[in-house]
């Protein structure tokens, strides 16, 4: 006998491509069924169930019972394994949960977990919520934003008082002390002003997601650029001789995506290169991220900063290139759009041709690599050069005498020649920096899954081969130019791994800064449910009641003890508060609505590693209600870019507008929903407010211990 999982449900709300079942749960869970298979019919994401596992060979001491929450059922034929119940159990690691599959027969039905059950320590049931799931939604909201109105903590500072840079703008008033960054602490280069090395991210956005971290990246990325500065938009005129005292910002570039048949080079805002994901990009010689130097093997006459230009800055840059669109402009017969197609192809030919002699590395190369001066930061003597220095010289060409033979052996067993490939310079496999990949048609062996670009390349510009660059950082030579480098991963900050690699790469750990943005926990972990659920389907669980009490449960279920004793947080050492948060708060990554609102135990982490001062912590409530003249003020006293008037005058547009005002961004509104979003957005709503106080009595004390590390009240979210 099989307790039953529902007996009374809705029709369904209707469905979507993107989702298998998309209904709401509008059920008791009293009744009883006799067969498997009526469980595999009326369970849905969302269900409770107690799972009865079989121990494994290698889990011989697995729990009897394992109380889980159901995902989705598999139908699977008998040959592999009949059907199944997928479902995500409270144990596992990194407080994720697991997901395995389980027979419906091994499966017995328990109510919804609810937020209320957690907390309860009686073994009753917790009394039901004022609301039911089944009752008629609440009325839309008034037509407009989708935003929750909270206190902001903006001053307007006296035009005639205060420091010179604050001076008429409204701030927060938490960060009115904002300190500049220490002197001299400009990306320096190398000690010897004749090597060119690689600039590295100095400036960051750490967390959290669901932020408004893309409209702040989107932001600085542009307002703080070159041509902004008042450096002009050729790169030539971008160094420090030329465009003195006015410090810009550039991104990692990366060249792997072939959008509406043009091969992008494009600025890279989320690197996870040092963590928040599961994959391990980090290297401890740090050369898949730093990529070739862009002035190797350039065009004669291209500045070394070339790829950072607009491209029609790059391609007015090629003498033969302008002629042959002049050309193409003068002959009356041709089209606008057949000149404009054709002057895309010249560019992107262009570039093709930068990016392989970028890319292509000789012996020269590797021993000049080899010859740059070490140097030590005090932290086991070594830093990012000293790797770099060794580790790329020790780097052998593809193109050895051993790959040649291997080479030369496997077209022989063909026994067709080259086996109908035309021989390249590819097929020969050159030295190629390890951030590049050589991607040539018709040659299994160079495919990769990383360039997306590959028979867009064949059929529009008839090329065989082409260069997939992971990551370009900017090179330069002791005081060259004066810039920084920003990483905008908003995961960092969460992964315990993340801040020591970026403390051990950098040659000056003083000389990082990170812009942590924060919004009110319960509005945050509702918009990233919503990203996740509604938009992306990543999550199956469609309410957010379900999914939240889900995440909450597996991380009560990961470190009991600390879950809630959270003074206890303060006093742990350095290493065991890494390790819990290894264990419980899976990288900072996606769907960890609880744990990336508990902004409190990354940021004392956080500090563990780097000083106060190296932060500017911003509430979201405050910066979206900024004017972009305050906010890049703020921004360039906290960094050092340059934030003069010119500056500010030329972003008065929607990009550094927020979302809120006049002019900025569109935000989506109630009226764009779909029926079935509507449902759901209002029951996640209703529930918010319904259990308001229990959300409270969750994010509280993380609340109050954020409040004192930052040093401000308004970071307890007690309004």
């Amino acid at each position: 006998m099989i307790p039953q999982t529902c007996a009374r449900r809705d029709e369904h709300l209707g469905a979507r491509a993107r989702h298998a079942d998309l209904r709401l749960r509008r059920c008791s869970m009293a009744d009883s069924i006799s067969s498997a298979e009526a469980i595999l019919k009326s369970v849905v994401a969302g269900d409770r169930v107690l799972a009865n596992p079989k121990p494994t060979w290698n889990e011989p001491k697995r729990p009897q019972q394992l109380h889980a929450t159901v995902l989705k059922v598999n139908n699977r034929t008998k040959k592999n394994g009949g059907p199944c119940v997928q479902v995500v159990h409270d144990t596992g690691r990194n407080g994720a949960g697991r997901i395995e599959c389980f027979p419906p027969s091994s499966l017995v039905a328990l109510r919804r977990l609810r937020l209320r059950d957690i907390f309860s320590t009686s073994s009753e049931p917790a009394p039901p919520p004022p609301y039911e799931w089944f009752a008629d939604p609440p009325p839309p909201p008034a037509p407009g934003l989708m935003r929750h109105k909270t206190k902001t903590y903006l001053v307007s500072v006296p035009s005639n008082s205060g420091e010179a840079w604050s001076r008429g703008l409204r701030l927060p008033s938490y960060a009115l002390k904002t300190r500049g960054p220490p002197a001299g602490a400009a990306t320096r280069g190398a000690a010897d002003a004749g090597v060119r090395v690689p600039v590295l991210p100095t400036l960051f956005v750490p967390g959290f997601p669901k932020s408004a971290t893309t409209w702040l990246y989107t932001c600085i990325s542009d307002a703080f650029t070159p041509r902004k500065a008042g450096c002009g938009a050729d790169a030539s005129t971008w160094n420090a001789t030329s465009c003195p005292n006015r410090r810009f910002l550039l991104t990692p570039l990366t060249a792997q995506r072939w959008v509406r048949n043009e091969f992008i080079l494009e600025s890279r805002k989320e690197t996870f290169f040092f963590g928040g994901t599961r994959q391990k990009f980090y290297k401890p010689d740090l050369r898949g991220l730093i990529g070739p130097d862009s002035a190797k093997g350039a065009l004669q006459g291209e500045p070394p900063l070339w790829a950072w230009e607009h491209k029609q800055q790059r391609l007015h840059r090629s003498q033969k290139a302008v002629e042959a669109a002049q050309a193409a402009a003068r002959q009356s017969a041709v089209k606008v759009r057949t000149r404009s197609a054709l002057f895309r192809e010249i560019q992107q030919r262009a570039l093709f041709e930068r990016l392989g002699k970028t890319c292509s590395l000789s012996r020269d190369d590797l021993n000049a690599a080899a010859a740059l001066p070490s140097s030590g930061n005090g932290n086991g003597g070594k830093t990012w050069r000293d790797s770099y220095r060794h580790e790329f010289a020790k780097y052998p060409c593809a193109g050895d005498e051993e790959r040649e033979r291997k080479r030369k052996r496997k077209l022989k067993a063909k026994g067709s020649g080259n086996g109908g490939v035309e021989e390249s310079s590819s097929s020969r496999r050159e030295c190629l920096h390890t951030a590049c990949h050589h991607v040539v048609r018709g040659e299994p062996s160079t495919a990769t899954m990383q360039c997306s670009w590959e028979e867009g390349v064949h059929t529009s510009l008839k090329r065989n081969d082409s260069y997939c660059v992971a990551s370009m950082l900017p090179y330069m030579r002791r005081g060259e130019y004066d810039l920084l480098v920003g990483d905008f991963t908003p995961n960092y900050l969460c992964d315990a791994e993340a801040l020591p690699r970026l403390k051990a790469s950098a040659e000056d750990p003083d000389a990082l800064r990170f812009i942590v943005v924060m919004r009110e926990p319960a509005s945050r972990a509702r918009s990233e449910w919503a990203m996740f659920a509604l938009q992306w389907a990543w999550d199956p669980i469609n309410e957010f009641g379900t999914s939240f009490a889900t995440r909450v449960q597996q991380m009560k279920a990961c470190n009991t003890t600390l879950f809630r004793n959270i003074p206890l947080l303060k006093s742990l050492p350095t290493h065991e508060l890494a390790s819990y948060l290894q264990s419980c708060w899976n990288y900072g990554g996606a769907l960890m609505y609880a744990t990336n609102s508990m902004y409190s135990v990354c940021v004392l982490h956080a500090l563990r590693h780097f000083k106060r001062e190296q932060f500017l912590f911003l509430r979201y409530e405050d910066m979206m209600a900024m004017t972009s003249s305050a906010l890049l003020r703020l921004i360039g006293r906290f960094t050092g870019l340059y934030a003069g008037d010119d500056l500010l005058e030329q972003n008065q547009g929607p990009r550094c507008q927020p979302a809120s005002r006049k002019g900025g961004r569109a935000s989506r509104t109630y009226d764009t929903l779909s029926p079935e979003e509507k449902v759901w957005y209002n029951e996640s709503s209703k529930y918010k407010e319904a259990d308001r106080e229990t959300l409270s009595a969750l994010f509280a004390p993380y609340n109050q211990l954020l409040a004192e590390l930052v040093g401000h009240e308004a970071f307890a979210w007690a309004n």
